[in-house]
């Protein structure tokens, strides 16, 4: 607790007292309240781009949110519904895909934003925040691998009942497999919202 307490009490300091004293208690001078650096902080924040346009901090919340929901739903969604295809459905084609995922994960790509920026400029996406979603709409990583081993898992007699009692394809996916995975769903769609949250390189 004690460097919790020491970033509360030197926050409340001045700039020199935060470098000449560091371990004393803040000392309020006449005329400024204690908590003139957090109103200080929120006036200042506001950023600056090339077109001199303003946007306040609930802006920028909102757009992180922004980004990082739809990210998280993207990022989850696809790897889901490409593993149930994988894993429900047997045409020889689906083992390739599967052998795609592992063969990506073993190889190291490093560095391939500026790419994906590229791809994404040529789109004309680079300015959009559904842009972004796109460009994290992939199913390759641990995600597939994930919801492949749950969806196996899965008796294959509850698509048989479904199909016996007449649901869809898309029915029996949605109100029938998926409910039963939920508890992988929501681990991943928290992992994702945690890891997009503390990105900020693509923002």
């Amino acid at each position: 607790l004690l460097p919790v307490a020491w970033s509360l009490m030197s926050s409340f300091k001045e700039k020199n007292e935060f470098i000449d004293k560091v371990l004393s208690f803040p000392s309020k001078k006449p005329g400024n309240s204690w908590f003139s650096n957090y109103i200080d902080a929120y006036r200042l924040m506001t950023y600056v781009t090339s077109e001199m346009s303003y946007v306040s901090v609930w802006g920028q919340l909102v757009n992180s949110l922004l980004y990082v929901g739809g990210v998280t739903i993207v990022c989850t969604l696809t790897p889901c519904v490409v593993a149930y295809i994988v894993a429900g459905y047997h045409y020889k084609f689906l083992n390739a895909v599967y052998m795609i995922v592992i063969i990506t994960m073993a190889l190291p790509i490093v560095g391939s934003l500026p790419s994906e920026v590229r791809m994404v400029k040529a789109l004309g996406l680079y300015q959009e925040i559904w842009g972004m979603w796109i460009l994290k709409a992939h199913f390759l990583g641990t995600y597939f691998l994930i919801f492949h081993a749950q969806f196996s898992m899965i008796s294959k007699e509850y698509t048989e009942a479904a199909k016996v009692d007449g649901a869809s394809p898309l029915r029996i996916m949605t109100q029938i497999i998926m409910p039963l995975a939920w508890t992988t769903i929501s681990t991943c769609l928290l992992l994702t919202f945690v890891s997009y949250w503390n990105e900020y390189q693509t923002p």
